[in-house]
């Protein structure tokens, strides 16, 4: 008689394999169009910069900025003041980090450091950058 072991082994081999093709392939969060999130960012925001988005502090014009990787690391952070409502997402970029080349980004944004919305309030200013 003859053994079945061998071919037990290579039906587990081939279900193994067939497993691991039909994983779904993840694509790492800030690699995608709409970015890291503004949960995350917000999250950041007070991890790296507390004082800027403290509660009840008027912290009138405040940018938080950070550069991040595909992983949605932190590869630079640092604050900054704007001078208006309304900014250029690249030029703000460019003056909060002029050491890094920020272009070409994956992605980039602009979003409230606190949940609520106030007019005047911190922004954070984030980009993905490539490689």
């Amino acid at each position: 008689m003859r053994s079945l072991a061998p071919l037990s082994i290579l039906a587990s081999v081939t279900v193994i394999a067939q497993a691991s093709a039909q994983r779904p392939t993840s694509t790492p969060v800030c690699t995608t169009t709409k970015g890291p999130g503004i949960q995350l960012l917000q999250t950041l925001a007070r991890q790296y910069h507390p004082e800027a988005v403290m509660a009840g502090e008027t912290r009138s014009g405040v940018l938080i900025g950070f550069v991040l990787d595909s992983q949605c690391r932190v590869l630079r952070h640092t604050t900054g003041q704007r001078a208006a409502e309304k900014i250029d997402l690249e030029a703000t970029l460019a003056t909060l980090f002029p050491d890094v080349r920020v272009k070409p980004f994956v992605t980039a944004g602009i979003a409230d450091a606190r949940k609520e919305h106030t007019q005047g309030g911190p922004w954070i200013v984030w980009t993905v950058v490539k490689g």
